[in-house]
C-alpha cells in the first residue's frame, strides 16, 4: 500500500498555479521552514530594536 502525500491529492489546475508561482521565484522552489525561521524570528528579537522593518525605495 502506497502512502499518499498532500501533493498527490491536488487538481491539475492547482499544480499549474503552483508551477507558475515557483517559476517566478529566483531559486525555483519554495523555502524550507528552517530557511524562513530566521526571517520570522528577527522582528521579534532584541536585535531588531533599532530597526523599523520598512523598506525605502528610491526608484520612483
Amino acid at each position: 500500500m502506497s502512502r499518499r502525500v498532500a501533493s498527490d491529492n491536488i487538481s491539475a489546475r492547482a499544480r499549474t498555479a503552483i508551477a507558475d508561482f515557483v517559476a517566478l521565484v529566483p531559486m525555483k522552489r519554495f523555502g524550507k521552514p528552517a530557511e524562513l525561521a530566521g526571517s520570522v524570528a528577527f522582528p521579534l528579537s532584541e536585535d531588531a530594536g533599532f530597526s523599523t522593518l520598512s523598506t525605502n525605495s528610491s526608484s520612483r
